[in-house]
């Protein structure tokens, strides 16, 4: 194997978990809230037919990440009135927003597929970085959004676990009568981390689309968004170890495209397997309450919480 070969995989393996990246960090802050989002997959999907329509239309890959993020952030307002205003089970809710996601955007993208796309995420090289041994064609040429996603994570994680803003919204994951005892409004931040989180899912079909697979086809997503919400079981609700576990499997992934000139003797039917067996398991371990917890999830994950 030659060294242009690994640094080719590597650097793919950088790119196919973006997606996964965004998708899993946006779920991460909906459930440290104590919303249990199942309907990341269709978010994704809407968010990828949005965007290339945009891109498309526009001629500006940007404005279909935008519309992509504000569309999202759209149905993150709806998922929040069923569940946190209305009461509805959050497990249901989301099932049936994923089967209307994949039916909608059937029927509205019949005439985009084949559509060659007009505007694309291209990769960006950072002068002088590009440049570097290895490290530079791995990290330093990269799509813009790649970029933002990856300064992204340690903001994030600064505001969710060193701010006073990310105290809250953690207290009311774990304990909703203390945290509206302590005069927090529990309403208030689960509809925030309910938006903001679908918007960072919609950056994540947005790259799907525009970065990755600049096209649209039915079920563009391929089961991504039921990685992405394993990915937050298996980091623990922590944004670091999500990044190590989408790497990961974009490595996986990485290994599928390329296992003809690897020579592996795996079938890449089993490679690309790979990350939904795992995704069952992550989400068996979740369901039982007991495990979640060691794990690290929320108390009041999935819990209708109303004032009495």
């Amino acid at each position: 194997m030659n060294e242009s070969l690994i640094i080719l995989i590597i650097a793919t393996t950088v790119s196919t978990a973006i997606p996964l990246l965004l998708a899993a960090t946006g779920e991460t802050v909906i459930e440290l809230s104590g919303v249990v989002n199942l309907s990341v997959e269709g978010m994704m999907l809407v968010a990828a037919l949005t965007s290339f329509w945009c891109s498309t239309s526009f001629d500006n890959a940007w404005y279909g990440v935008f519309a992509a993020a504000m569309v999202t952030a759209g149905i993150g307002l709806v998922f929040a009135g069923l569940t946190v205003s209305l009461g509805c089970d959050q497990i249901v809710a989301g099932l049936a927003l994923n089967i209307v996601a994949a039916g909608l955007t059937s029927y509205l993208g019949r005439t985009l597929i084949g559509v060659p796309p007009l505007a694309i995420l291209q990769p960006v090289p950072i002068p002088v970085l590009a440049e570097l041994p290895v490290l530079g064609p791995i990290l330093f040429r990269q799509a813009i959004l790649a970029y933002a996603t990856l300064l992204f994570i340690p903001l994030v994680t600064f505001l969710l676990f060193r701010t006073n803003w990310g105290l809250n919204l953690r207290a009311v994951g774990e304990s909703p009568d203390t945290a509206d005892a302590a005069g927090i409004s529990v309403l208030r931040y689960r509809y925030a981390a309910t938006i903001v989180g679908a918007a960072i899912i919609g950056l994540a079909g947005a790259y799907l689309s525009t970065s990755i697979a600049p096209a649209w086809t039915d079920n563009l997503t391929g089961g991504r968004g039921w990685i992405a919400i394993a990915l937050v079981i298996f980091g623990g609700w922590r944004p670091l170890t999500v990044l190590v576990g989408s790497l990961l499997f974009g490595l996986i992934e990485a290994l599928a495209y390329h296992s003809q000139a690897l020579n592996l003797p795996i079938s890449t039917y089993f490679l690309q397997a790979t990350p939904y067996l795992f995704t069952m398991v992550a989400l068996a371990l979740g369901a039982h309450y007991a495990t979640r917890r060691r794990l690290g999830a929320p108390a009041a994950l999935g819990v209708y919480w109303h004032r009495t």
